[in-house]
């Protein structure tokens, strides 16, 4: 489903992020568009029942 619809995730504020829940767990993913190709790169997957403090997202 995200390689026909890659924006259907919601933006992350303040990061070039997407992120989609799929039960307890959060799929944080970027974008990376060319013109001549789209990529997917899966940036995190967050067990959601975790303390949020403790994620950290890899820097842009």
């Amino acid at each position: 489903m995200l390689l026909i619809f890659p924006e259907l995730g919601r933006k992350v504020e303040n990061f070039e992020a997407r992120y989609l829940v799929k039960h307890e767990y959060i799929i944080f993913y970027k974008l990376n568009i060319s013109s001549e190709s789209l990529t997917i790169e899966i940036l995190q997957i967050w067990d959601s029942r975790r303390d949020p403090e403790e994620l950290i997202l890899p820097d842009n």
